[in-house]
């Protein structure tokens, strides 16, 4: 009798284990998922500022931006710095992360 207690008790501890484990690897994977979420939009954001206010032969004068830091001075809007580059900015830099994000959450 205390042989089949002592095996039960066993086999609950390892599936506790197991479980913990699994639950550990799927929040690091989230961890690291979010991390790139971050990443991934501020690069291509801070990378269009970067070329509209200092490439000014590359853009029709409307959209150049003379040496201004919207993070510090308000000189112009993060969206105004990002709106020439719409089809980088909007879709492949923001979405996209989202949607693959929203896909590994699905599979944990």
């Amino acid at each position: 009798m205390r042989k089949k207690w002592a095996q039960k008790k066993e086999e609950q501890e390892k599936k506790i284990k197991r479980n913990n484990q699994t639950q550990m690897d799927s929040i690091q994977k989230v961890r690291s998922i979010t991390l790139w979420i971050f990443i991934v939009p501020f690069v291509a954001i801070n990378a269009c500022l970067i070329l509209i206010t200092q490439f000014h032969g590359l853009f029709h004068p409307e959209n150049i931006i003379h040496n201004t830091l919207p993070y510090i001075d308000g000189g112009a809007s993060i969206s105004r710095t990002a709106r020439v580059f719409s089809y980088l900015f909007n879709f492949q830099a923001c979405y996209v992360p989202y949607f693959i994000f929203i896909n590994k959450i699905l599979d944990l």
